[in-house]
């Protein structure tokens, strides 16, 4: 990878007070990602986990370009098509849709769409259009 495809990403535990993230607070004990090292903005407020990890960034879809899981909740259960055919579906904070496999419990499931979605109907439309394609294999 090249240096400009790739994002720095860290990883940090709250050990004081609380973090205000993007729609989300974070209190002692959570765990989060952030692309700026807080640790050193802000001595004695986190703990810095594991290695920094490198992200390639791909070409924004619709002005995004990384879902975050870390601030997402699961909405399978607005999609009885995504159930049927044991996908997940999740949002996160800034209302981005992906859609993974109910088989892929990491902490950061694959995508199975090729972009993430900005609304209901985009989540509709993508899984109307797998259960066609299961129907044909």
């Amino acid at each position: 990878m090249s240096e400009k495809n790739t994002k720095k990403m860290y990883t940090f535990t709250v050990v004081e007070g609380e973090h205000q993230g993007f729609q989300k607070i974070y209190k002692k004990g959570d765990t989060f990602q952030s692309e700026y090292p807080l640790d050193t903005m802000f001595v004695g407020k986190f703990l810095r986990g594991a290695d920094v990890i490198t992200v390639d960034v791909r070409k924004p879809v619709n002005g995004r370009n990384l879902f975050a899981f870390a601030d997402a909740d699961e909405v399978t259960e607005q999609f009885p098509l995504a159930k049927e055919h044991d996908l997940r579906v999740f949002k996160d904070a800034m209302g981005g849709h992906v859609i993974t496999s109910a088989a892929d419990t990491s902490s950061e499931p694959m995508n199975l769409a090729s972009t993430i979605m900005g609304s209901k109907p985009a989540v509709n439309k993508w899984l109307v259009e797998y259960a066609k394609r299961q129907e044909q294999d």
